[in-house]
């Protein structure tokens, strides 16, 4: 525009004068969040269980404790309904497992057939009780599955009926299954290293004892620090990896990742809020178990 002259005027076009053009404009809109009838400004509600922001801790115990007030039905009956019963069959298995074998062995033909009916009875009751953790993980998978997804459409407005939450969490319940395998293998290999690690460690202090009865001791208790340490240091690597890859069932169920990329994206996900996340999972903890 020249120098000095104003910014021409400009009215809004009016619906059905010359000019309007409904495909550009749209039809006129009624009132809604923000204001009301008359112009008078009225705050949106939120549009799901937390506002979309960066939350608070108070803001997603809330969240809980909202989401149980308004689908009691889909999040604590479908809880109720999975690890009741995977739970109550991973405990019941071994133990009729257990007393089918044992009581077997007062009945043995001989002395000789009671080591092997034994070691069979000992051999069984320990796979039932494998047996029971795997169906009880499995169950962990499909509740988890199904929890994400609620929450997932009640952040935006949405409520998902139980048997729609159930028919998706059974969608990616093989993925689910799969991270739940590779979890389960890495923490029983990085128990297995540490319990070899511990009778590897008292090995070598008490081979440099050189025999002595004081040295003996004196090695027998540095093994037994060692030990201590070794046992924090395990659980503090399970701890920290435990929180790193804590996001990977929703990344599964949400954005349909497979296992390994899902534990990536957690991952990243996690970097820079480790020790935020990790507050939350302690208090969450601690009131669970008060």
């Amino acid at each position: 525009f020249p120098q000095g002259a104003q910014w021409p005027a400009q009215q809004p076009p009016q619906y059905g004068k010359p000019g309007y053009e409904g495909r550009k404009y749209g039809p006129p809109q009624e009132p809604g969040y923000g204001q009301q009838p008359g112009g008078q400004w009225m705050p949106a509600p939120p549009p799901g269980l937390f506002p979309l922001r960066p939350l608070a801790f108070g803001d997603a115990l809330a969240a809980t404790f909202r989401l149980f007030r308004t689908s009691p039905k889909t999040t604590l009956g479908s809880a109720v309904i999975v690890m009741g019963v995977t739970t109550l069959f991973a405990s019941l298995l071994p133990v009729v497992v257990g007393l089918l074998m044992f009581t077997r062995i007062p009945f043995a033909g001989s002395e000789e057939d009671i080591a092997p009916m034994l070691i069979s009875s000992i051999t069984l009751t320990s796979l039932a009780a494998l047996l029971g953790l795997a169906i009880a993980g499995v169950g962990s998978a499909l509740l988890q599955g199904i929890l994400v997804r609620v929450v997932a459409r009640g952040a935006i407005g949405e409520k998902l009926g139980f048997k729609e939450a159930w028919r998706a969490g059974w969608r990616g319940i093989w993925r689910l299954i799969g991270y739940a395998v590779i979890v389960g293998v890495g923490s029983i290999i990085l128990i297995a290293i540490g319990w070899l690690l511990i009778p590897f460690i008292m090995f070598v202090v008490l081979a440099g004892s050189g025999g002595d009865e004081g040295t003996i001791a004196g090695s027998i208790g540095l093994g037994v620090i060692f030990t201590l340490l070794l046992g924090g240091a395990t659980v503090v690597l399970m701890v920290w990896v435990g929180i790193k890859i804590m996001f990977a069932p929703s990344a599964i169920v949400l954005e349909g990742l497979g296992p390994i990329a899902a534990i990536r994206r957690s991952w990243a996900l996690s970097h820079g809020n480790f020790w935020r996340v990790l507050g939350v999972v302690v208090v969450i903890q601690v009131i669970l178990n008060f």
